[in-house]
């Protein structure tokens, strides 16, 4: 192999690694980077150092090629605007056709459910109760749909608030495969334990807290993770 054909390699793993580290982990909403890198939070702030790697890893990657002989004299904005619109998404589009194979390759059981999005929202009823709003985006890789039910597990300051380690969601959703992403919201209106109120939950910046479902049926259950930071 040429040398120019080795460094044409190289430098193209080096991007690829760097989406590699970006790619949402199964049942979790964190990447291998930001589990390697966690969030810094500062007072009301938090500061995500994450996304240093991989953009040294894409600057390192680009660089290179602009330096191969094949691309001397070629446009260097024209191979930027490639590797954006082309070679980026091929490679997300692989590594999300090995993460649709696996879960393909799995027997039909809850492990094929994944997350692609949950959202955690209050509106302040009263004094003594909230409404919880949840919203979530489950994929289901598997060949046929499951059946299961949901409990939402919640982090420490919650349990406090509201007594309880968790909120079962009342009803069974469905979930068809191949693929195809369920939309999920439950409103819940819940008491608070005497002695907090909500400005409790208001001042205690619950959006940074992290939340568990837990999916179920009668013989699987598959953890779904969603951080706040």
């Amino acid at each position: 192999m040429s040398k120019d054909n080795k460094g044409l390699l190289k430098y193209l793993g080096s991007i690829f690694f760097g989406v590699l580290l970006t790619q949402r982990l199964p049942h979790d909403s964190y990447s291998i980077i930001q589990y390697i890198i966690r969030p810094i939070r500062l007072g009301n702030g938090v500061i995500y150092l994450s996304g240093l790697i991989p953009l040294i890893l894409f600057i390192i990657g680009i660089r290179g090629l602009f330096k191969l002989e094949r691309f001397a004299s070629k446009n260097k904005i024209l191979i930027f605007l490639i590797l954006i619109t082309i070679v980026l998404p091929i490679m997300r589009n692989s590594l999300n056709t090995v993460r649709s194979t696996y879960y393909w390759l799995l027997k039909d059981n809850l492990e094929t459910i994944d997350l692609v999005d949950a959202k955690v929202s209050l509106a302040h009823s009263d004094k003594e109760e909230v409404t919880i709003k949840v919203s979530l985006e489950l994929i289901n890789y598997s060949k046929n749909e499951n059946e299961f039910r949901i409990r939402m597990h919640l982090p420490e300051a919650w349990k406090t608030y509201f007594g309880a380690d968790y909120f079962e969601f009342d009803e069974e959703y469905t979930a068809h495969g191949h693929s195809n992403v369920t939309n999920i919201t439950k409103e819940m209106t819940v008491q608070l334990v005497d002695g907090y109120n909500q400005q409790n939950i208001r001042h205690s910046q619950w959006y940074w807290e992290t939340f568990r479902y837990e999916i179920y049926d009668d013989e699987d259950t598959v953890w779904i993770v969603d951080h706040g930071i």
